[in-house]
């Protein structure tokens, strides 16, 4: 009996520790998303489903957005869009676009939920333009429908 009781307080207590798990970003994350670079704004489209960035931050390469927006019934897509066309002020300035589809979704549900990108390609575009390894970059981040909501400074 102690042995069944033994065994059984170890299993739970295994069972309780594979359940407690933090989640930094050390690296690249297979959560991050890639943001996807253009060079000129009227050759893109983007989704413009409503959206609201409450919160932005950076982790090294890896730019953190709290969304919250309407729906809960279909799968939404989210994606980032970064303009290689920099503009010249010091530091540098660039407009990222977050883009938003939410594919008809008609629910009410207010959901909230972070996303991840890996702003590298941004930054390897910024090194290949200046000839250069460091920043800052200014990043201008505008929520879909195109009104700006957040600027942070991308340091590298």
């Amino acid at each position: 009996m102690r042995r069944l009781l033994a065994y059984l307080l170890v299993t739970l207590l295994l069972a309780v520790a594979g359940c407690q798990h933090s989640n930094p970003v050390k690296g690249p994350s297979p959560a991050a998303k890639e943001i996807i670079l253009f060079d000129d704004h009227n050759a893109i489209t983007l989704a413009t489903d409503a959206a609201t960035i409450e919160e932005a931050s950076l982790q090294r390469d890896f730019l953190r957005l709290q969304v919250a927006y309407g729906g809960g019934c279909r799968k939404h897509d989210f994606k980032l869009y970064g303009s290689t066309s920099f503009m010249e002020s010091y530091p540098v300035q660039t407009k990222i676009y977050l883009s938003h589809d939410a594919h008809g979704d008609r629910c009410k549900a207010l959901v909230r939920d972070e996303m991840i990108f890996d702003l590298s390609p941004l930054k390897q575009a910024y090194r290949y333009m200046y000839r250069t390894g460091m920043g800052p970059i200014r990043l201008r981040i505008y929520e879909p429908g195109l009104r700006e909501q957040h600027r942070i400074l991308y340091e590298f």
